[in-house]
């Protein structure tokens, strides 16, 4: 009987010194945690648009990193390499090809046109292993191959 009444004084005096705030840090965009970029940013993916956009907690800090739709096509759409994370991602232009973001919008850059046009070469399986992205992705004139 001790034990309940002194956890519910507890619980009581804790709420009422607790000044605990809860802030919508973004409106309509389903935003989902991917993963941290570093002590002081978060990337979340956007379950409506497929995009890709960062925190670091306040709603001024809270962006949309680039209108490239993140290619989620399952297993390894996007992975950390170094700081950074590599996406497949997909633009009218370029067809679905590998991007990196460092968590700023001006950092978030095509990494290289592998099959120029649309559709794109349509990396997949990102993983990283000793400093490299590997992932496979196709051309016109190879098919779908290991890419490192």
């Amino acid at each position: 009987m001790k034990k309940k009444l002194l956890l519910t004084v507890n619980i009581v005096i804790s709420a009422f010194f607790l000044n605990a705030q809860v802030t919508q840090l973004d409106n309509n965009h389903s935003l989902g945690l991917e993963s941290p970029v570093s002590n002081t940013k978060q990337i979340f993916v956007s379950g409506t648009a497929s995009t890709i956009w960062v925190t670091d907690g306040t709603p001024v800090g809270t962006i949309q990193l680039s209108s490239v739709i993140l290619f989620a096509n399952g297993i390894g759409s996007i992975a950390p390499l170094d700081g950074h994370y590599i996406f497949a991602g997909n633009t009218v232009a370029l067809g679905t090809e590998l991007y990196i973001t460092d968590g700023t919008p001006g950092g978030t850059i095509l990494v290289k046109d592998i099959n120029p046009n649309a559709p794109g070469s349509n990396p997949q399986y990102l993983a990283t292993w000793n400093g490299f992205i590997y992932f496979t992705a196709e051309t016109a004139t190879e098919g779908d191959e290991l890419w490192r």
